[in-house]
């Protein structure tokens, strides 16, 4: 063994170092069982300590993804305020110009654009439901599993009503004389329809990995 005061080789059984003189003590069977049982209670909090420590790592990026989930409604909703028709007619004296957000298409739904203003109905209704999906995520009971299971049909209701939007918008638009009409897509009309199809990739992505 080795003197713990000058660390050099001594004999298993010196009572002092040789080179140093310092008295070796050795531990009695209940003083080495009581150093092992320390050892083991140490090593079982240490462990605890890390398993709560990966439990609250694990609840933050939950939570996280939650948050993001909820968003998702909320971002489609404020980006259907913003343009998504224009449309200016010339006139012999006078020149007339109209646009529409996705909220203000509703007033379309007997119109020409009746397709799009009722897949904003849509759209309006399915984000609700994702933002209380993403609470209902929080929550440790089996509406939790419902709600994971949900969100991949959320984002593809999600991404139809979109497309089928932005084609109607599209095709009705085309329709218009251009010597007289200058009509355009308006940049919401893209800018959900492309929030549309990467909350579906992301969707089909956390169940994959099960990260919900």
């Amino acid at each position: 063994m080795f003197c713990v005061r000058c660390g050099k080789k001594i004999s298993d059984e010196s009572k002092y170092c040789e080179y140093c003189g310092h008295k070796i003590e050795y531990l009695t069977t209940s003083q080495e069982s009581g150093s092992h049982s320390e050892i083991k209670d140490i090593t079982e909090k240490r462990s605890v300590i890390l398993s709560n420590s990966a439990n609250q790592t694990s609840n933050t990026k939950h939570n996280l993804k939650v948050l993001l989930w909820s968003m998702v409604g909320v971002f489609s909703l404020i980006i259907m305020s913003m343009n998504y028709v224009s449309i200016s007619v010339r006139l012999t004296y006078t020149t007339s110009d109209s646009s529409y957000s996705g909220f203000g298409l509703l007033k379309c739904i007997d119109g020409t654009l009746g397709i799009a203003a009722r897949m904003m109905i849509v759209l309006i209704v399915t984000n609700i439901i994702i933002v209380i999906t993403g609470i209902a995520l929080t929550t440790k009971s089996k509406l939790k599993i419902y709600a994971s299971r949900s969100i991949i049909v959320e984002s593809i209701i999600l991404t139809i009503a979109s497309l089928i939007a932005l084609l109607n918008i599209f095709i009705e638009l085309n329709e218009f004389n251009p010597s007289l009409t200058n009509a355009t897509v308006g940049a919401g009309a893209y800018i959900n329809l492309i929030l549309s199809i990467s909350t579906l990739i992301f969707s089909i992505y956390i169940n994959k990995k099960h990260l919900i």
